[in-house]
């Protein structure tokens, strides 16, 4: 996920919801850095 480009996750939709929904407890993300996943279209 951290390689991806934001229209790459925007392509793999639900998994980057549950990534981002896994990744926001501390306790699986570890020393892990937050990915960041666009709320807003790039695009139409």
């Amino acid at each position: 996920m951290v390689d991806l480009t934001y229209q790459e996750k925007e392509q793999y939709l639900h998994l980057s919801r549950w990534f981002n929904n896994i990744q926001q407890d501390p306790k699986l993300r570890q020393k892990n850095k937050l990915i960041h996943f666009s709320r807003t279209p790039l695009y139409t």
